[in-house]
């Protein structure tokens, strides 16, 4: 995990280069990489991006009611699959 600074056009090629790296484990425990500045990782190596926000932004409160009503639905449909 980390910053975004570059990210490729074509997923195939390229690299992404995050500010602030860090490692997310498999407990989901976040590890942050204080002695790194950047990272560079190829595309392909990339299997997926997460966007995330933090929990003061303006959009996750003025959407609090929304954003409840969407989880509730995900998590019912995950628990029927």
């Amino acid at each position: 995990m980390g910053w975004p600074r570059q990210w490729p056009d074509d997923p195939e090629a390229g690299h992404f280069l995050l500010e602030y790296p860090g490692w997310v484990l498999d407990d989901a425990t976040e590890v942050a990489m204080h002695q790194i500045e950047a990272l560079l990782i190829s595309a392909k190596d990339v299997e997926a991006v997460e966007f995330l926000r933090f929990n003061d932004d303006r959009a996750l409160k003025e959407n609090e009611q929304e954003i409840e009503s969407a989880n509730i639905v995900l998590t019912k449909m995950r628990q029927e699959q």
